[in-house]
């Protein structure tokens, strides 16, 4: 029997959820919660996301327990940034990471922006083969985020 799933836009009462998800992820790959650093835009969920022109999707199960997020934050009125790309550890190898940046890269061209960039870390190498298959390339830019390596971009295409 498949499961059915269900995405959604966030709400600032889904922050303090986010976050737990978040931060039960980030040690399978060596990195720590840094709310003063990389995770601030989660500790100013609303500001970040939700008034700044952006967006946050979650993915939940059938009992809506959040088991993926992504977000956007708009910087420019072109540029647009994916920020907190996860899946619940349990749930990989469905292709919801897929259906997460499905939905996220349909809001973007949606939402009129050119461009779709992100910062990672090596040692996510399920993400990155994810982003590589829809288009993102490596660039040269500094990460924004102190401890990602690596920088990437998508450019969309734009509407007639």
């Amino acid at each position: 029997m498949k499961a059915n799933y269900r995405c959604r836009t966030a709400t600032r009462k889904d922050a303090e959820r986010i976050i737990e998800l978040v931060r039960s992820i980030l040690p399978e790959f060596g990195l720590t919660f840094s709310p003063e650093n990389s995770e601030a835009d989660l500790v100013n969920f609303e500001d970040y996301y939700l008034q700044s022109g952006g967006m946050f999707l979650l993915l939940e199960d059938e009992q809506r327990s959040l088991i993926g997020t992504v977000g956007l934050g708009k910087v420019t009125d072109e540029l647009v940034k994916l920020r907190k790309m996860y899946v619940h550890p349990s749930y990989r190898g469905l292709g919801l990471g897929e259906l997460l940046l499905q939905q996220v890269l349909h809001h973007a061209e949606k939402m009129n922006f050119h461009r779709v960039r992100l910062d990672t870390y090596h040692s996510m190498t399920s993400a990155i083969n994810l982003y590589k298959k829809y288009g993102f390339a490596e660039i040269d830019d500094p990460a924004t985020s102190v401890r990602c390596d690596i920088v990437m971009e998508l450019v969309l295409p734009l509407k007639q």
